[in-house]
């Protein structure tokens, strides 16, 4: 009989259970796990270095695009436009004011005030605060301050084209707008529009207070007077008030504050030139009926004048050749009668 080897056993260590015919990878080591979470962070935050390395070649490839025309002195409104073309890509980071104020000085360049004055005013909006050093002194070279000064250039380009225009009114009020724009960056870091309004307030004053005292007294050649006396006072007072300047700009020997002091007493005369002009085309419509009046009075005065006293009319002088020859005639009829008739008495006729 044969005899049939039987099932084998299972070998020792064998899993008979196991239904996965894969045997499970073994866990990885903690430096691998750790440098793979750091690999998967570490994407996103290359992507973004990656990127603003583009935008920061870009905007600097783009900025020597447009100096190029601006640097040549002729091609103003070209490179405005090119640093336009920055504006939408420096918007949110890499100081926005820039492009701003870099297409709003070309302009001022180019004598296109209208249009520098929108975009210096976007970039007073954006540029950061601050018109002082360290030491607590205005200083030019801020950021804040450059953005001030050419947008004072601006306004003192508007105002120039209204005074030729014979606007006086809107170009003073433009000289005042460049006056508060400069100001801080002044050496006195205050601006003048301010105080000369509060100057001009009081002088409006003085003069409305005059003018009920002469409306009273109805006397015109004092009205005329009083006026001369207030200009030569106004005329007093701006020389003071210039005086005044040179002394404060004299104390103060800061170098940084030499251009914006210049640049501020020019837009001041200019200002007060536009106030003269102005108060010229005020008085050319009220004078000019007094004056009339003033001299048809007189005219009538002298009218009335004449007509009143007794004056004798000027002679005709042939009124007195006729009255000549006839004294004439008459001594020649009484000759004759005295040769005729003999009269007597111991006078010779001949």
């Amino acid at each position: 009989m044969t005899d049939y080897p039987g099932p084998e056993a299972p070998k020792p260590g064998a899993n008979a259970g196991s239904a996965s015919p894969k045997a499970e990878r073994p866990p990885l080591p903690a430096h691998l796990r750790l440098r793979r979470t750091m690999l998967a962070f570490s994407w996103p935050l290359m992507g973004a270095a990656l990127l603003a390395a583009c935008l920061m070649l870009g905007v600097v490839a783009g900025n020597a695009y447009a100096r190029s025309p601006y640097q040549e002195g002729i091609r103003f409104e070209e490179a405005a436009e090119r640093y336009r073309w920055q504006q939408p890509f420096t918007r949110v980071a890499i100081e926005p004011w820039k492009a701003w104020f870099n297409s709003g000085t070309a302009e001022v360049s180019g004598a296109n005030f209208e249009a520098a004055l929108t975009d210096l005013l976007r970039a007073h909006e954006l540029v950061p605060e601050g018109t002082e050093d360290a030491e607590g002194m205005p200083d030019p070279t801020t950021p804040e301050c450059r953005v001030r000064i050419n947008l004072s250039l601006a306004h003192e380009g508007v105002g120039d084209a209204l005074l030729e225009e014979g606007a006086p009114s809107e170009a003073a009020e433009q000289y005042n707008l460049a006056l508060d724009a400069i100001g801080p960056c002044t050496s006195d870091g205050e601006s003048e529009s301010d105080q000369d309004e509060q100057d001009q307030e009081d002088q409006q004053d003085e003069q409305d207070e005059q003018d009920q005292e002469d409306q009273q007294d109805e006397q015109d050649q004092q009205d005329q007077q009083d006026q001369q006396d207030q200009q030569d006072q106004q005329d007093q007072q701006d020389q003071q008030d210039q005086q005044d300047q040179e002394d404060q700009q004299d104390q103060q020997d800061q170098e940084s504050g030499n251009d914006p002091d210049a640049t501020e007493d020019r837009q001041q005369d200019k200002r007060d030139e536009a106030r003269e002009q102005e108060q010229e085309q005020e008085r050319e419509p009220g004078d000019s009926p007094e004056d009339s009046d003033s001299g048809d009075g007189q005219e009538d005065e002298q009218d009335n004048g004449d007509g009143g006293g007794q004056q004798e009319e000027p002679r005709d002088p042939r009124q007195d050749e006729l009255e000549e020859r006839n004294r004439e005639a008459q001594e020649e009829f009484d000759d004759y009668e005295g040769r005729e008739g003999g009269g007597g008495g111991g006078g010779q006729n001949w």
